[in-house]
């Protein structure tokens, strides 16, 4: 048997080999806030025409080499140097979770999270890219967002848990291949999750929901990157099969055009469709009316005289100066122009004789800001934004043609119904990222027989009225939260870190309650975890 010492160099030449092979590759830049915060920082630049909005990136999106060697490719010099020039490269990287929770609330209680997998990365030439990650974990959880994983029966990574013993056990696999035949088009097929937007959250599309199976298209014109997203979504409805291929099939069609008219200013048009895979009367499946890639299917869906979920948003970004961005999104579910103006002129002047607050004005907003080096000191960021969205906003008439998978909403983990404000003030140097967090929602919540329009999942055939509905309406539940987090990437390739972690969070609703969480742990933290709820 090998010694400690000589197992460790063994281990330790062949991830540097490994690493060496890859580096010379295109990396994923996962979506997950800890890892790529340099990354956005970098794109804050006026002088860069790239596109953002649309992730997961890769370092080929940022089209500046500069960052790979001082973020996430420590071999790329030396590979360059002896110039070697690796038409197939593939390599392997540990996966691994080991984390412990202090909860301190009414009793004081510590929980852990255990996990182990492996992470495959494949290169063939310059035009195929490729990566499958699998891991098994079990997670335990502070007792609200327990109440939520036994609400949905998902757990807070979005998946399905297969069993509790002693926590919730599940399983993670994800991957894609990637096509990149010029520098135009790229195509991709993959089973993981996408995000839409520059913000924390997104009210377009999200990865707060589990991993789904997807095609995607993407084409690099100008000043222009249109995105087409076929996505085969599952809808779990009232099953208790914790079998994923059982569960009922849903399908989503997203378009998003990313339109940079100047350095400064950026324009996004967004739309979705959602319908079932089966209806009453046949098998719809992948339905080929929806397979057209240009955007605005709205005529489409008219034409083939369907009820089927369509979603419209509008993105407005804008760099006044370098390291500092303003965002916005607007997401229109369904509105009558008649009606907005009613509820409009209510806000300025109320009038009890006046109809408003009509139930399917559906939209979501979301204001931002991020500004990078503030105050001209390197390292020091600031994020702050607003974000809504009006009861029944993401729902329909059943669950398999609203706006969600496997019991999460593809856009905001609240759903609908709620104001946020979330803010961050950051602090990043080499590896090392320190944030402190703020966070303030207010949400109307459902009684047990009446339906407020928080819950996506609920059919909106179940509301109580026809007018009267306002943002907030419900049960109202007060969440105020504060918390200083600290990360140190040890290795970029499956985003392995040391983390601490220290929240103060205070409900207010029908029962309050503060509670405090004290985490510390190694994590490969691949994709985010919302469990700021």
């Amino acid at each position: 048997m090998l010694q400690p010492s000589l197992r460790l160099f063994f281990c330790s030449s062949i991830g540097i080999l490994l690493s060496g092979l890859l580096s010379g590759q295109s990396h994923e830049i996962f979506i997950s806030r800890n890892y790529d915060y340099k990354f956005q920082s970098h794109l804050s630049k006026q002088s860069l025409y790239n596109h953002s909005s649309i992730k997961p990136l890769t370092t080929n999106d940022i089209k500046d080499t500069s960052i790979e060697y001082e973020f996430g490719s420590p071999f790329k010099k030396l590979n360059e140097a002896s110039g070697q020039n690796h038409k197939v490269q593939l390599g392997f990287y540990p996966i691994a979770e080991i984390a412990a929770k202090v909860i301190s609330d009414v009793i004081d209680t510590t929980v852990f999270d255990l996990g182990i997998g492996a992470a495959g990365v494949l290169r063939v030439g310059e035009s195929f890219n490729g990566r499958i990650e699998f891991s098994a974990s079990r997670f335990q959880y502070p007792l609200y967002v327990e109440s939520e994983v036994r609400r949905s029966a998902i757990g807070a990574d979005g998946q399905l848990y297969h069993q509790y013993n002693k926590g919730y056990h599940s399983t993670n696999l994800n991957g894609f291949l990637d096509y990149k035949p010029g520098e135009v088009f790229s195509f991709r097929a993959g089973h993981g999750r996408n995000f839409i937007g520059e913000g924390y959250r997104s009210m377009m599309l999200s990865d707060n929901a589990g991993n789904y199976s997807y095609g995607r298209i993407t084409a690099d014109v100008w000043r222009m990157k249109y995105m087409v997203l076929y996505a085969h979504l599952k809808d779990m409805g009232n099953s208790a099969s914790r079998n994923y291929m059982n569960l009922e099939s849903k399908f989503a069609t997203i378009h998003y055009l990313s339109w940079n008219i100047t350095k400064k200013f950026n324009l996004g048009f967004f739309e979705s469709v959602v319908w079932p895979g089966r209806d009453t009367l046949i098998d719809r499946g992948m339905d080929v009316n929806y397979l057209n890639p240009v955007i605005f299917m709205r005529p489409v869906e008219y034409s083939t005289g369907s009820s089927d979920n369509s979603l419209l948003g509008m993105s407005f970004n804008y760099k006044p100066k370098d390291n500092r961005v303003f965002y916005s999104q607007f997401v229109l579910d369904e509105f009558l122009l008649d009606e907005l103006v009613a509820d409009a002129k209510d806000l300025v002047k109320p009038d009890v004789a006046r109809q408003s607050g009509w139930w399917a004005n559906k939209y979501a907003i979301q204001l931002g800001l991020k500004t990078f080096d503030l105050f001209g000191l390197k390292g020091i960021g600031f994020q702050t934004e607003m974000n809504l969205a009006r009861p029944f906003t993401y729902s329909h008439g059943n669950s398999k043609q609203n706006y969600g998978h496997l019991n999460r909403a593809l856009a905001h983990p609240l759903e609908a119904n709620f104001v946020e404000s979330i803010s961050f003030l950051s602090y990043s140097n080499n590896n090392s990222l320190a944030e402190l967090k703020f966070q303030y929602y207010q949400q109307g919540l459902s009684t047990d027989s009446t339906n407020f329009g928080e819950d996506i999942f609920k059919p909106y055939q179940s509301r109580r009225s026809e007018y009267g509905n306002y943002l907030g309406q419900g049960v109202n539940r007060t969440i105020t939260a504060i918390g200083l987090t600290y990360n140190y990437i040890l290795v970029p390739e499956t985003n392995l870190r040391l983390f601490g972690d220290f929240t103060i969070r205070n409900q207010k609703s029908k029962v309050t309650r503060t509670d405090i969480f004290l985490s510390v742990g190694i994590r490969s933290n691949i994709t985010n975890r919302y469990t700021d709820i």
